[in-house]
């Protein structure tokens, strides 16, 4: 009687548990971030109106507020560090200088079923010119090292002064200056660094296969280049570049989790290749089964309890 009851337990609280997770509506990776509950407009000292960000990186409780009724429990994390929009090249950052044409704005981090969803919106955009636009690739931080999504599908070529020489295309082509780029990147990147791919870099969270800001300084937060790796696969991935509005460009993917495999994912970050503003967001998501696999496991517990119960009946009845 006493297996019975801990498996009815274990299946009514697996069923509860199904039951009361309820998710917002399913999020579309298509450079526009309303179902993030974000929108973005120019010329602001918040580049979102109605939920906004201050000019000093601070959450907004509207911003906050909005978030969370347009995602729910699907939201693990976000960072925000929104700056004037009309700040121009010389507006002071994190941790260095350069307005809004190098502004890491926000990036958010959300899970629906067993898909990771990123979004993250910038004043990066091609149209910055190549000596302000160099935009960087995301880092994913696991259990079982880093991985990378390439996010142009190019190396771009710095000074020492963090401006962009030049760029070189995955298919060998080039773009700008390349002329005493100053050795900081000496290789193509190969020709499957096309943007929207997943890559395993490293497997102890090195600097190994990532070209390193030479601005930054803090540990952790120089990676801003994919430069080698072995390839994953394509994920879900759009960028807007200069298509949405006049400053402001977004990036959004989803990933398939069973492409980390064990790897439980530990942080995402994302900072313009010259490094000079940085957003992270740190995370615990792994791939583990769904809420349904959680019910027919308890259902599956309930049902060992009833056939422990019947072979316990039928030694009771051979004893008399």
């Amino acid at each position: 009687m006493r297996i019975r009851t801990l498996a009815s337990l274990v299946a009514a609280t697996a069923l509860a548990l199904a039951a009361s997770l309820v998710h917002a509506g399913p999020l579309t990776v298509d450079g526009n971030l309303a179902d993030w509950g974000l929108n973005v407009a120019d010329n602001n000292a918040s580049t979102t109106s109605g939920s906004s960000m201050d000019s000093g990186g601070t959450l907004s409780p509207a911003l906050a507020a909005a978030l969370s009724a347009a995602l729910g429990s699907d939201l693990h994390g976000y960072a925000v560090d929104d700056r004037n929009d009309n700040a121009g090249h010389g507006g002071y950052l994190y941790p260095n200088y350069g307005g809004q044409d190098y502004d890491a704005e926000f990036l958010g981090v959300a899970r629906q079923g067993n898909t990771l969803f990123f979004a993250i919106q910038t004043g990066q955009r091609p149209d910055n010119g190549f000596a302000n636009f160099a935009l960087g690739d995301i880092v994913i931080t696991t259990s079982g090292g880093d991985y990378g999504i390439e996010t142009f599908g190019a190396t771009f070529v710095l000074e020492n002064s963090g401006h962009t020489k030049g760029v070189r295309n995955s298919d060998g082509t080039s773009a700008g200056v390349l002329s005493d780029p100053t050795g900081q990147i000496t290789a193509n990147p190969p020709p499957a660094q096309s943007a929207g791919t997943l890559w395993k870099v490293n497997s102890d969270n090195s600097s190994t296969g990532w070209y390193l800001d030479p601005i930054a300084t803090t540990p952790g937060r120089q990676k801003t280049q994919l430069l080698s790796g072995m390839l994953i696969g394509a994920i879900n991935y759009a960028y807007t570049g200069n298509s949405v509005t006049a400053q402001h460009a977004m990036l959004e993917g989803s990933i398939d989790l069973a492409l980390f495999g064990t790897d439980e994912v530990l942080g995402i970050a994302w900072l313009p290749a010259c490094g000079n503003d940085f957003l992270d967001v740190n995370v615990n998501i792994a791939s583990v089964p769904a809420p349904a696999s959680l019910a027919l496991l308890g259902l599956g517990m309930l049902g060992i309890g009833f056939v422990r119960r019947k072979p316990r009946a039928i030694r009771g009845i051979c004893l008399r």
